[in-house]
This record gives C-alpha cells, sequence and structure tokens, in this order.
C-alpha cells in the first residue's frame, strides 16, 4: 500500500537534490509512477558525490536493510543499462560499461539480464553482505516476493 509508505524527506546540499526514502511492496513500475505522482521521479544518481551523499542519508535513517528501486533500466533486446528520465525516455550515458563512473559500483558479475528464466531489465540497490558494500544489481519489474516488507525506491525532486 503506497499510501501507507515510511517517508523520510532529506535536506538539499549543493549540487544535490531532494530525496525521498518510501518503503513499500509494490513493483518498479508502480514506484516510478508514484514517484511521478508526487512531483519527482525514481532516481537518477549522475555522480559519485550524489551516490554517497543517498548513501549516507540511507544509513542515517537507518534503512541499511531495504532493497530500492533506482531509475534505471534497459530495453528488453539490449544489454546497456540507462537512467530513465521523468518522460520515460532513456537518458545519460551507459551505466553498465567499463568507462562508466558507476561500473563499480555493480554487484559482482552484473548486471546479468536474466536469473534462471526471469529478464531482469530494471535497477536496484541495496547492501551486499557478501562484498560488504552497496552495489546495484539487475532486477525483475516486482522484486517484492524475494523482499516483501524491505523492498523500497528513492523519489528525487530537482525543486
Amino acid at each position: 500500500d503506497l499510501s501507507a509508505s515510511c517517508q523520510v524527506t532529506c535536506d538539499i546540499a549543493p549540487a544535490i537534490h531532494e530525496y525521498e526514502f518510501i518503503i513499500a511492496d509494490c513493483t518498479w513500475v508502480e514506484a516510478k509512477q508514484d514517484c511521478l505522482d508526487r512531483g519527482g521521479y525514481l532516481v537518477n544518481i549522475d555522480s559519485q558525490e550524489e551516490y554517497d551523499y543517498i548513501l549516507s542519508k540511507i544509513q542515517e535513517q537507518n534503512l541499511q536493510d531495504k532493497v530500492f528501486y533506482l531509475g534505471g533500466g534497459r530495453s528488453i533486446d539490449s544489454n546497456v543499462y540507462y537512467w530513465i528520465d521523468k518522460n520515460n525516455q532513456f537518458t545519460g550515458d551507459s551505466l553498465n560499461f567499463t568507462d562508466a563512473w558507476c561500473s563499480g559500483n555493480w554487484m559482482a558479475n552484473e548486471p546479468s539480464l536474466k536469473d534462471g528464466d526471469t529478464t531482469e531489465n530494471i535497477m536496484t540497490m541495496f547492501f551486499y553482505k557478501g562484498e560488504n558494500r552497496w552495489v546495484w544489481n539487475d532486477a525483475p519489474n516486482d522484486i517484492t516476493q524475494y523482499y516483501s516488507g524491505k523492498t523500497g525506491y528513492i523519489c528525487e525532486y530537482e525543486d
């Protein structure tokens, strides 16, 4: 239930936007639409500075056990991940090529594009104890069957 979600609004830092951390068992598509309805969009992380800031806010709010949908994905016929803007268009540079600023943020051997027969075409982030760090991972549209009660998403607001 999106209306019963836990909300945390963070302070705005220079060159950093405002972020809202919402905990709700929903799909990526539902999370994306909810962010749009709130006047923002599912988070696009454009620099290490912004990523570090978001991680610090997650730590401050004690949300380290959550799995967050990110505003990234790929088309089914591609292996390249991009941020998806509020107009549902791919934007920016590839997120998973080795020369991308964020290539080291992916979990080892990810993105895998599939898990068995399940297509993975959206992005999540979570704290992976196996690597002792926050990682990005590709996932299916609905992760609630794996992370019930721990699924969340981050809305980003520019104004």
